[in-house]
Parts: structure tokens; sequence; C-alpha cells
């Protein structure tokens, strides 16, 4: 699964992520019998964007988008 955030300031990005503009902090979730759950620590920078979803990996390294959504924050 991947969860990106998009910051207020760019700069308070990892200095490798800035290129692209947003966090990543995919995840693999927690499945059981009954639920499956996940818990992720957000950063503590104010977030303008985030965006999750669930992707699969090609044998030839690239992917595809199972399901994605996004929701913009008024004021991060």
């Amino acid at each position: 699964f991947f969860l990106h955030a998009w910051p207020v300031d760019v700069r308070d990005l990892p200095p490798e992520r800035r290129t692209h503009g947003f966090d990543n902090l995919d995840f693999w979730p927690r499945i059981d019998e009954t639920a499956c759950t996940v818990w992720r620590k957000l950063p503590d920078y104010g977030i303008v964007r985030i965006a999750t979803g669930q992707f699969s990996v090609n044998d030839d390294g690239s992917y595809d988008v199972l399901w994605k959504r996004e929701h913009v924050l008024s004021e991060g």
C-alpha cells in the first residue's frame, strides 16, 4: 500500500524526497481473520495533500495502481 504526504513547505521533506515534492510513507497492513488494520505515524510538518492506495508490482518492475484515494487539506 502507498501513503504519500505533500507538505505545506517542501523544505520540510528529507533532502532525497524534495525533488518528488512529497513524502513516501508506504506500509504493509496487518491482516487477521477479522480485520485489516493500519496505524501509521504521520510527519510532524503541516500536510496540504495526502493520498493512499494499493499497487501491484509486475514482473518487469513496473507497477499498476489498483485503487487510490486522495484528500486535499485546506490549510495543512
